[in-house]
Protein backbone atom coordinates (compact mmCIF):
# COMPACT_ATOMS: atom_id res chain seq x y z
CA UNK A 1 0.00 0.00 0.00
CA UNK A 2 1.45 3.60 -0.55
CA UNK A 3 1.92 5.64 2.49
CA UNK A 4 1.59 9.82 2.46
CA UNK A 5 2.79 11.85 5.14
CA UNK A 6 0.08 14.14 6.10
CA UNK A 7 1.05 17.19 8.44
CA UNK A 8 -2.68 16.60 10.15
CA UNK A 9 -5.43 14.46 9.57
CA UNK A 10 -8.32 16.50 10.18
CA UNK A 11 -11.37 14.05 9.20
CA UNK A 12 -12.37 11.19 6.24
CA UNK A 13 -15.19 9.59 5.02
CA UNK A 14 -15.56 6.17 2.78
CA UNK A 15 -17.95 6.54 -0.18
CA UNK A 16 -17.89 3.92 -3.20
CA UNK A 17 -14.63 2.30 -2.15
CA UNK A 18 -12.89 5.84 -2.03
CA UNK A 19 -11.52 7.57 1.20
CA UNK A 20 -11.92 11.24 1.29
CA UNK A 21 -10.00 13.04 3.67
CA UNK A 22 -8.81 16.79 4.43
CA UNK A 23 -5.51 17.61 5.90
CA UNK A 24 -5.32 20.59 8.26
CA UNK A 25 -1.80 21.98 7.69
CA UNK A 26 -1.31 20.74 3.89
CA UNK A 27 -4.38 22.23 2.88
CA UNK A 28 -5.97 19.57 0.22
CA UNK A 29 -8.93 17.83 0.41
CA UNK A 30 -7.37 13.65 -0.98
CA UNK A 31 -9.03 11.23 -2.49
CA UNK A 32 -7.48 7.99 -1.92
CA UNK A 33 -8.24 3.80 -3.48
CA UNK A 34 -9.61 2.51 -0.33
CA UNK A 35 -8.22 -0.58 -1.38
CA UNK A 36 -4.83 0.20 -2.42
CA UNK A 37 -4.12 4.09 -0.88
CA UNK A 38 -2.95 5.19 -4.27
CA UNK A 39 -4.23 9.05 -4.26
CA UNK A 40 -7.32 9.26 -7.44
CA UNK A 41 -7.05 13.34 -6.75
CA UNK A 42 -6.39 16.05 -4.47
CA UNK A 43 -7.37 19.88 -4.38
CA UNK A 44 -6.14 22.21 -2.39
CA UNK A 45 -8.30 24.96 -0.60
CA UNK A 46 -6.15 26.49 2.02
CA UNK A 47 -6.85 25.37 5.65
CA UNK A 48 -9.78 22.90 5.92
CA UNK A 49 -11.56 22.13 9.58
CA UNK A 50 -14.54 20.97 7.46
CA UNK A 51 -15.16 17.20 7.05
CA UNK A 52 -16.18 16.19 3.58
CA UNK A 53 -20.06 15.21 2.88
CA UNK A 54 -21.14 13.16 -0.28
CA UNK A 55 -24.08 12.93 -2.17
CA UNK A 56 -24.90 11.89 -5.26
CA UNK A 57 -21.50 11.52 -6.57
CA UNK A 58 -20.27 14.84 -5.67
CA UNK A 59 -17.99 15.74 -2.77
CA UNK A 60 -19.07 18.94 -0.16
CA UNK A 61 -16.63 20.20 1.96
CA UNK A 62 -15.83 23.68 3.43
CA UNK A 63 -12.73 25.89 3.63
CA UNK A 64 -10.92 28.68 5.94
CA UNK A 65 -10.90 30.32 2.96
CA UNK A 66 -14.61 31.49 3.73
CA UNK A 67 -15.60 29.59 0.84
CA UNK A 68 -18.03 25.77 0.37
CA UNK A 69 -16.69 23.42 -2.46
CA UNK A 70 -18.40 20.88 -4.67
CA UNK A 71 -16.54 18.20 -6.42
CA UNK A 72 -16.82 15.17 -8.49
CA UNK A 73 -15.86 12.47 -6.43
CA UNK A 74 -14.42 10.20 -8.94
CA UNK A 75 -12.50 12.83 -11.06
CA UNK A 76 -11.65 15.80 -8.55
CA UNK A 77 -13.28 18.26 -10.98
CA UNK A 78 -14.62 21.07 -9.16
CA UNK A 79 -18.42 21.51 -10.31
CA UNK A 80 -18.63 24.90 -7.90
CA UNK A 81 -17.79 27.23 -5.28
CA UNK A 82 -19.71 29.69 -2.96
CA UNK A 83 -18.06 32.42 -0.86
CA UNK A 84 -19.37 33.11 2.36
CA UNK A 85 -18.41 36.20 4.19
CA UNK A 86 -16.57 34.34 7.02
CA UNK A 87 -14.29 30.95 7.23
CA UNK A 88 -16.47 27.75 7.09
CA UNK A 89 -15.50 25.61 9.71
CA UNK A 90 -18.32 23.09 10.15
CA UNK A 91 -19.15 20.38 7.59
CA UNK A 92 -21.93 20.22 5.29
CA UNK A 93 -25.03 18.53 5.54
CA UNK A 94 -27.00 17.62 2.27
CA UNK A 95 -30.70 16.86 1.96
CA UNK A 96 -33.50 17.11 -0.60
CA UNK A 97 -31.11 19.24 -3.22
CA UNK A 98 -29.77 21.20 -0.46
CA UNK A 99 -26.45 21.81 0.86
CA UNK A 100 -26.59 23.28 4.53
CA UNK A 101 -23.72 24.69 6.19
CA UNK A 102 -22.95 27.49 8.57
CA UNK A 103 -19.97 29.86 8.67
CA UNK A 104 -17.84 32.38 11.09
CA UNK A 105 -19.97 34.85 9.87
CA UNK A 106 -22.74 34.08 12.41
CA UNK A 107 -24.46 32.68 9.33
CA UNK A 108 -26.11 29.51 8.66
CA UNK A 109 -26.79 29.02 4.89
CA UNK A 110 -29.18 27.25 1.89
CA UNK A 111 -27.43 26.26 -1.01
CA UNK A 112 -28.48 24.55 -4.49
CA UNK A 113 -26.70 21.11 -4.47
CA UNK A 114 -26.46 21.37 -8.35
CA UNK A 115 -25.65 25.06 -8.92
CA UNK A 116 -23.95 26.35 -5.72
CA UNK A 117 -26.69 29.16 -5.84
CA UNK A 118 -27.90 30.62 -2.72
CA UNK A 119 -31.60 29.65 -1.39
CA UNK A 120 -31.47 31.46 2.21
CA UNK A 121 -29.26 32.57 4.80
CA UNK A 122 -30.03 33.31 8.53
CA UNK A 123 -28.09 35.24 10.52
CA UNK A 124 -27.76 34.36 14.47
CA UNK A 125 -26.68 36.24 17.26
CA UNK A 126 -23.02 34.79 17.46
CA UNK A 127 -20.45 33.01 15.48
CA UNK A 128 -21.69 29.21 14.00
CA UNK A 129 -18.92 26.51 14.59
CA UNK A 130 -21.58 23.29 14.75
CA UNK A 131 -21.76 20.96 11.90
CA UNK A 132 -25.66 20.85 10.37
CA UNK A 133 -27.42 17.47 11.64
CA UNK A 134 -30.79 16.61 9.69
CA UNK A 135 -33.65 14.68 11.25
CA UNK A 136 -37.07 13.77 9.88
CA UNK A 137 -37.21 16.69 7.62
CA UNK A 138 -35.76 18.77 10.01
CA UNK A 139 -32.27 20.84 9.77
CA UNK A 140 -31.00 21.59 13.42
CA UNK A 141 -27.80 23.96 14.03
CA UNK A 142 -26.19 25.38 17.43
CA UNK A 143 -24.58 28.66 17.30
CA UNK A 144 -22.35 30.62 19.74
CA UNK A 145 -25.08 32.57 20.72
CA UNK A 146 -26.23 29.88 23.16
CA UNK A 147 -29.37 28.74 20.80
CA UNK A 148 -31.09 25.47 18.86
CA UNK A 149 -31.94 26.42 15.35
CA UNK A 150 -34.32 24.33 13.44
CA UNK A 151 -35.15 25.16 9.46
CA UNK A 152 -37.43 22.73 7.79
CA UNK A 153 -35.43 21.15 4.46
CA UNK A 154 -37.49 20.36 1.08
CA UNK A 155 -39.26 16.73 0.93
CA UNK A 156 -38.55 16.08 -2.84
CA UNK A 157 -35.42 17.28 -4.78
CA UNK A 158 -35.03 18.90 -7.27
CA UNK A 159 -33.78 16.64 -9.89
CA UNK A 160 -36.82 14.69 -8.75
CA UNK A 161 -38.69 16.76 -10.33
CA UNK A 162 -36.95 17.43 -13.38
CA UNK A 163 -38.74 14.88 -15.24
CA UNK A 164 -37.14 15.89 -18.73
CA UNK A 165 -33.43 15.54 -17.40
CA UNK A 166 -32.72 18.59 -18.81
CA UNK A 167 -31.16 20.77 -15.44
CA UNK A 168 -34.48 22.08 -14.75
CA UNK A 169 -37.53 22.74 -13.33
CA UNK A 170 -39.82 24.66 -15.79
CA UNK A 171 -43.00 24.49 -17.76
CA UNK A 172 -42.17 21.60 -19.97
CA UNK A 173 -41.82 19.78 -16.10
CA UNK A 174 -45.23 20.61 -15.06
CA UNK A 175 -46.91 20.04 -18.21
CA UNK A 176 -45.18 16.33 -17.86
CA UNK A 177 -46.81 16.12 -13.97
CA UNK A 178 -50.34 17.40 -15.07
CA UNK A 179 -50.95 14.93 -18.03
CA UNK A 180 -49.67 11.61 -15.39
CA UNK A 181 -51.84 13.36 -12.89
CA UNK A 182 -54.64 13.53 -15.30
CA UNK A 183 -54.05 9.90 -17.08
CA UNK A 184 -53.82 8.58 -13.47
CA UNK A 185 -57.12 10.29 -12.47
CA UNK A 186 -59.34 8.98 -15.75
CA UNK A 187 -57.65 5.33 -15.91
CA UNK A 188 -56.15 4.49 -13.25
CA UNK A 189 -52.58 4.36 -15.34
CA UNK A 190 -49.34 4.67 -12.88
CA UNK A 191 -46.58 7.24 -14.11
CA UNK A 192 -43.60 5.71 -11.44
CA UNK A 193 -41.61 8.96 -11.64
CA UNK A 194 -44.80 11.47 -10.85
CA UNK A 195 -45.39 9.03 -7.64
CA UNK A 196 -43.41 11.60 -5.36
CA UNK A 197 -44.88 10.00 -2.09
CA UNK A 198 -44.57 6.17 -3.38
CA UNK A 199 -48.16 5.90 -2.30
CA UNK A 200 -48.89 3.90 -5.76
CA UNK A 201 -50.86 6.78 -6.65
CA UNK A 202 -50.86 10.12 -8.80
CA UNK A 203 -53.20 11.90 -6.31
CA UNK A 204 -52.94 15.64 -4.12
CA UNK A 205 -50.00 14.85 -1.86
CA UNK A 206 -47.97 14.36 -4.96
CA UNK A 207 -48.95 17.84 -6.14
CA UNK A 208 -48.17 19.27 -2.60
CA UNK A 209 -44.91 17.97 -3.24
CA UNK A 210 -44.29 18.80 -6.73
CA UNK A 211 -45.11 22.21 -6.14
CA UNK A 212 -42.68 22.87 -2.96
CA UNK A 213 -40.14 21.40 -5.18
CA UNK A 214 -41.17 23.98 -7.94
CA UNK A 215 -41.29 26.62 -5.64
CA UNK A 216 -37.77 25.79 -4.10
CA UNK A 217 -36.19 25.29 -7.28
CA UNK A 218 -37.37 28.52 -8.64
CA UNK A 219 -35.94 30.48 -5.31
CA UNK A 220 -32.48 29.25 -5.86
CA UNK A 221 -32.16 30.65 -9.15
CA UNK A 222 -33.36 34.06 -8.63
CA UNK A 223 -31.40 34.40 -5.22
Amino acid sequence: MEEMSILALVSSSLVHGIILFSGLQDNYVYALNATTGSTIWRNELGPIFSSPAVADGVVYIGSFMDKVYAFNATTGTKIWSYTANGYVNSSPAIAGGVVYVDSNDHSIYALNATTGAIIWNYQTGERVKSSPAITNGTVYVGSGDGKLYAFGTPVVQFSTVDFNHDGKVDFSDIVYFVEAYIQFAQNGTLNPACDLNRDEAINFGDVVLFVDAYIAYGQSQIR
